[in-house]
């Protein structure tokens, strides 16, 4: 049934200066996103940070040194484990911290702008969050194939195809 109430409390704090970011424009197509995947419940906080918070993080959290381009904690409580998956979940609650210096850094690889690299990483997050996975090969590609839809789903170019991620431990 349709949810007549719609609770959506987003919190955006840019915590770096290495790189100039919009606030109130990552908010806004932040909260096009929840709007499109329709989760009628979301409490989240975004925080923008530079490679050294996030590799801290990093480390404290997955036990891998060095930085990453987003983490996202899960905040909404023991019953919502992850082994079920709540694609169908309307309610969400957590925390997701991005690197603004990893998404310049990269935005020149794949030759498009830092600001939509930075926003494809939140609405990664935002995925991990409503139960969506990319361990496994097909997971992966069921998940990239739901970052371009939302990409273009809130105006934006589909992100360029993704290299590999190399982050498997090595020697």
């Amino acid at each position: 049934g349709e949810c007549s109430l719609i609770k959506q409390n987003v919190v955006i704090c840019n915590r770096q200066r290495a790189t100039a970011v919009c606030s109130k424009t990552l908010k806004h197509r932040f909260i096009s996103a929840i709007n499109s995947l329709k989760i009628s419940e979301a409490d989240i906080s975004l925080a923008i940070v530079n490679d050294k918070e996030i590799a801290e993080l990093h480390e404290a959290w997955l036990g891998i040194p060095g930085p990453t381009d987003v983490l996202s904690f899960d905040l909404s409580g023991p019953q919502r484990s992850q082994h079920t998956l709540h694609k169908n979940c309307d309610s969400i609650r957590g925390e997701i911290i991005a690197s603004a210096e990893t998404a310049s850094r990269e935005a020149l690889v794949y030759h498009w702008s830092p600001d939509h690299e930075l926003t494809y990483y939140l609405l990664h997050g935002l995925l991990h969050l409503k139960g969506y996975n990319d361990q496994t090969p097909s997971e992966r590609i069921s998940m990239r194939r739901k970052e371009r839809a939302l990409m273009r789903a809130i105006g934006l170019p589909s992100p360029p195809r993704r290299r590999p991620k190399t982050t498997a431990i090595q020697r």
